[in-house]
């Protein structure tokens, strides 16, 4: 497939779209803050990278502008469709030729210090202070499981492997292949648990030996092949994550 996408066009409105949603919701009544997160004032952003806005907004305007995050896209560019989850505080949102936002919506009165707003960030607007404020009392905040977290997260690792080998046998394949899916997400989650940081891309910081693993797990719909996938995960799982 050619790619008809030119770097420089998608990064181009991907600019403009940003400009767009700061200036939108600078001039939306209630909203007390604004700031980008992710790759982009990471400085590791390319052509394919989405922006990741969070919104600051005071309790009494929060419901009303939440209940309207999926109107608020159209008024940054065009629009082609949103996704997002029910009871959740954010929207993902896609716009033509190939750009992805992602915004979260959060209340001053529930807008906390996190080890995330240690990460690099980029404050587009703040009147009252209230992110730099926040950003203040996370300095120094790290990203450490607590022991519930590690229990509950090597618990769910071993019985979707567990389930894996069950599934398997009784011929249900299917579900045996989206369960081993889960089992290589859980063991990408848990490289950031055991170096304490946020998730990160396991291209660029996963160990060689846990890579050629996962690589080779992706096998055929075929019982034997996704068995000798689960195998060979096991022994990786077991000397990366030694709690």
């Amino acid at each position: 497939m050619v790619n008809i996408m030119k770097a420089e066009e998608l990064i181009n409105e991907r600019n403009r779209i940003l400009d767009r949603l700061v200036q939108y919701f600078k001039q939306t009544e209630g909203v007390r803050g604004i700031f980008i997160a992710g790759s982009i004032p990471a400085n590791r952003s390319d052509e394919w990278s989405d922006i990741d806005a969070r919104i600051v907004i005071s309790p009494k305007d929060y419901k009303k502008i939440l209940s309207e995050r999926l109107q608020h896209p159209k008024n940054w560019g065009n629009l082609f469709f949103n996704n997002w989850h029910l009871n959740t505080i954010h929207c993902v949102s896609h716009f033509r030729p190939f750009i992805k936002v992602d915004v979260f919506y959060y209340s001053v009165d529930s807008f906390f210090p996190t080890p995330w707003l240690t990460l690099p960030i980029h404050v587009h607007f703040d009147p009252d202070g209230v992110i730099a404020k926040t950003i203040a009392k996370s300095k120094g905040m790290e990203f450490v499981p607590t022991p519930d977290d590690v229990n509950r997260h090597i618990s769910m690792s071993i019985a979707t492997a567990h389930e894996i080998f069950r599934r398997v046998h009784r011929g249900e394949l299917f579900y045996a292949e989206d369960l081993l899916n889960y089992f290589r997400k859980s063991m990408i989650e848990e490289v950031n648990f055991v170096r304490k940081r946020p998730f990160e891309n396991i291209e660029r910081n996963g160990t060689p030996d846990l890579k050629t693993a996962l690589a080779t797990s992706y096998v055929p719909l075929d019982k034997t092949k996704i068995l000798e996938a689960l195998r060979n995960l096991l022994p990786a799982y077991e000397k990366n994550f030694q709690w």
